[in-house]
């Protein structure tokens, strides 16, 4: 049987390009949400450099704010999420090589760990919504353990 578990979904609004304080009011909410009693806590899309995709333009120097997997953003929200014993997705532009950026989400567990990465598998195209000019498709639906 599995026991109940509280699930938060952190709602807030991402200034594009202010990584520092779109990074820093999502370790406030998280921290609010661990202390609510949330076991799992899901922060929003591009949550650390915005979401730009619906603009239809972005400027060059936004890629330079993708991180890899052991980047600052993840690890900051690693460090909270070992400190209050909560799983993490946070959702971020990853920068997995040169000029190859994914729309992905990491797992963080309880220990501050990245336990696993989704990469945006179904990138949507229309007029309000350019990703598929910017990133790579994933091509898995990975299942991780919390």
């Amino acid at each position: 049987m599995m026991e109940k578990f509280k699930v938060a979904a952190v709602q807030m609004v991402c200034k594009i390009g202010d990584v520092k304080g779109n990074l820093e009011k999502a370790c406030i909410l998280l921290d609010r949400a661990a202390k609510e009693g949330a076991c799992l806590i899901c922060l929003p899309e591009m949550f650390n450099t915005g979401y730009f995709s619906h603009t239809g333009h972005v400027d060059p120097s936004y890629w330079d704010l993708a991180e890899p997997l052991d980047g600052m953003t993840l690890s900051r929200v690693g460090a909270l999420a070992r400190e209050h014993r909560v799983h993490v997705i946070a959702p971020f532009v990853e920068k997995a090589g040169k000029g190859v950026y994914y729309n992905s989400a990491a797992l963080i567990d309880r220990n501050g760990k990245v336990i696993g990465c989704y990469r945006k598998v179904h990138i949507p195209w229309s007029f309000t919504g350019w990703e598929k000019f910017y990133f790579r498709p994933g091509y898995d639906f990975p299942v991780f353990d919390t």
